[in-house]
């Protein structure tokens, strides 16, 4: 098989043989080149050592990233490059990395401790490709098996679990039945993991096109990463329901994550409120609350936690088929907020036993009217009227917080249809609600806030 490489990927592999050692690219890269996937990241091993990658390399930029561990980013027409000496893992004391690596010569040493089949897989263009463990029969067959013993490689790294529910989610793949008992046998291994790392992985699988079996054959994985979802078993209704709803909503982190904590557990609640010393009858406020702790415990950047934030608290909004409604709702949510409301609602009813047309008729309806709206450049927010802050001081009123009352009343009266949006009617009415006796009218806007 002759796989064409970039040539700088040719270039570093030719320059170490050239030298007297060998070197294939390995791993995720030989992985997704037999998947028929773009390949993102090339990685070389080879029996050079670190010393003799430094002075093969002295003319380029070499980054010392991982030398403890023999590895070097080696950077060749701005594409970094990493190259790791061959190497046999010490004890795993920390259940995460190695205490400490012993170089080898052996080539079968080293991809011996990889992780999966499919990853210890090699390549260079004059040996072809290497290949211990069938590692590409496994590619073939669609199917995910440890290096050796499973029991050894997850109590070594717990990482190589989200790993693996990671790759089955987004490949397709199946994990392997004894691998597959050691997940959920070694579970427990994922505490000794940064939290950082498990949310990378979990991350890239809630979003993976095959998640849905993955979350139900390893609800228990789940259930350890955000035991606030109190999942009983995958045949759980509420967690069912969840991952169904999940599989509908498209493929965007922040959606995903609504739609899987939208069903925060009542327990999750009750001790939210008793932690809190709060009682009061807004659920969703609540669940929103729990999940914005969950997620930044969970190291979620700030724009998910507060995207994911936002659709919890509003889930239940009770949406109207009514344009002034609408447009309301755009001006306090934004219309792309709003529309992804009505994604989680409608992947929701969609996921239902009785599919309820109604609801979907009238998501249908509401996006239709989000999006008349927008293409008749209506107006739903201050920055829509036709007039602004300045043109109200160039009227006589006095700048100020009064200015920013009066617009926001103004709004109100444009979404309502009751004056058109026009400079002249609008100058008129400002002007009005400013003099005599249109002040009640901004008083009567600040006693409503």
């Amino acid at each position: 098989m002759n796989i064409l490489l970039p040539k700088e990927i040719t270039y570093a592999l030719e320059t170490i043989q050239q030298a007297g050692f060998e070197a294939f690219i390995v791993g995720g890269c030989v992985r997704d080149i037999f998947i028929g996937r773009e390949v993102h990241d090339f990685d070389i091993t080879t029996n050079a050592l670190p010393s003799q990658i430094l002075q093969l390399f002295s003319s380029f930029t070499v980054l010392e990233t991982g030398i403890k561990h023999g590895t070097l980013t080696v950077v060749i027409n701005h594409m970094p490059i990493e190259i790791t000496t061959y190497r046999i893992d010490g004890t795993y004391t920390d259940h995460r990395r190695p205490d400490g690596v012993l170089f080898t010569k052996s080539l079968m040493e080293d991809l011996k401790r990889r992780d999966f089949t499919m990853n210890a897989l090699a390549y260079n263009p004059k040996t072809g490709i290497i290949d211990y463990f069938n590692g590409k029969e496994d590619i073939y067959n669609k199917i995910i098996r440890t290096v050796g013993s499973p029991d050894e490689r997850f109590t070594e790294d717990g990482l190589r679990i989200m790993r693996a529910l990671r790759f089955s989610a987004v490949l397709g793949f199946q994990i392997e039945e004894d691998t597959k008992k050691s997940i959920h046998t070694y579970k427990d291994k994922l505490k000794y993991i940064s939290i950082e790392r498990i949310t990378s992985e979990f991350s890239k699988m809630i979003c993976g096109q095959y998640v849905e079996e993955v979350l139900l054959e390893f609800w228990d994985i789940i259930d350890v990463i955000i035991p606030e979802l109190s999942i009983q078993s995958k045949d759980d209704p509420a967690y069912k329901l969840s991952v169904k709803t999940l599989v509908n909503t498209p493929p965007i982190l922040y959606l995903r994550m609504a739609t899987l904590l939208h069903s925060i557990s009542k327990q999750a609640i009750l001790s939210y409120e008793k932690e809190e010393n709060i009682d009061n009858n807004h659920s969703s406020e609540k669940s929103a609350f729990i999940v914005k702790k969950i997620l930044q415990d969970m190291r979620f950047d700030k724009e998910t936690t507060n995207r994911v934030y936002t659709l919890i608290f509003y889930y239940d909004l009770d949406l109207i088929e009514d344009k002034p409604y609408i447009k309301k709702w755009m001006n306090k949510l934004t219309p792309k907020v709003l529309k992804e409301l009505l994604q989680l609602r409608r992947a929701k009813s969609l996921s239902q036993n009785s599919k309820d047309d109604k609801e979907l008729g009238k998501i249908s309806t509401i996006n239709y009217l989000i999006d008349e709206i927008i293409a008749s450049k209506s107006c739903y927010s201050i920055k829509g009227l036709a007039i602004n802050g300045q043109d109200l001081i160039k009227a006589g009123i006095p700048q100020g917080k009064l200015i920013g009352e009066i617009l926001q009343k103004i709004l109100e009266e444009v979404i309502e249809e009751k004056v058109d949006n026009n400079k002249k009617d609008l100058l008129h009415l400002a002007k009005h609600m400013y003099g005599e006796g249109g002040q009640q009218i901004c008083d009567l806007h600040r006693s409503e806030q």
